[in-house]
């Protein structure tokens, strides 16, 4: 914010909390380290505290004696909004992941639990998320031929909607579930995951079936 000529002859524009830190910066450049793309914060002539990376070096006059220090200074500011951004994003992920109400679940092709949340868990009698991960999920179908239909269903239409089927909790009890699943592929184009949500429609089933035998 300010023209080449105000500046000259002026100390570096720091906010007045910021400058022990970058008189530490500046004192080891003079003592001469070369100092790289340290971040700290300079101001702009409004005031308006800007985000910086500085790398700072001595500077020798002809007999070899430290005069000053030469400075490269970046404006980082929207670089460090879209690091808050994305960790927000993340956090907000992270939540919506570990507390969604329905299970989700991503599986390699050959049906290893790669990742899962703690409702996934619960719905096939796992005490943890951590206990279904590197877990054989093909292994809980009731059919065995079922996983492999999935599979190729998912090979041909790339995605699933509302797909109905049976699994087997740790206990051996039945489980219905209902998925909404899609086949992901790596850059070659070759299958690499199966992953989507799962609800647990066990109750609702049986309540169907109750209903159809009163009628």
């Amino acid at each position: 914010g300010w023209s080449e000529y105000e500046l000259v002859g002026r100390a570096v524009p720091v906010p007045g909390d910021r400058e022990a830190a970058y008189q530490e910066l500046l004192a080891r450049a003079l003592s001469g380290e070369l100092v790289l793309g340290e971040e700290a914060q300079s101001q702009r002539k409004d005031g308006t505290p800007i985000d910086i990376s500085v790398s700072m070096g001595p500077l020798h006059n002809a007999a070899g004696t430290v005069t000053g220090a030469v400075s490269v200074i970046a404006d980082i500011g929207e670089q460090k909004r879209a690091e808050h951004e994305l960790r927000a994003s993340e956090e907000r992920y992270r939540l919506l992941f570990k507390q969604n109400l329905a299970g989700v679940v991503r599986t390699t092709v050959d049906g290893h639990i790669s990742e899962c949340n703690d409702a996934l868990a619960r719905m096939l009698g796992f005490a943890s998320r951590q206990e279904a991960l590197g877990q054989k999920i093909a292994e809980l179908y009731q059919n065995s031929q079922d996983r492999q239909q999935m599979l190729e269903r998912l090979q041909r239409a790339g995605s699933l909607t509302n797909y109905e089927f049976h699994m087997r909790r740790r206990d051996g009890t039945d489980v219905c579930l209902l998925a909404n699943v899609g086949l992901q592929r790596d850059e070659a184009g070759q299958p690499q995951f199966v992953e989507g949500t799962v609800l647990d429609i066990t109750e609702r089933r049986a309540l169907q079936e109750q209903l159809q035998q009163a009628r």
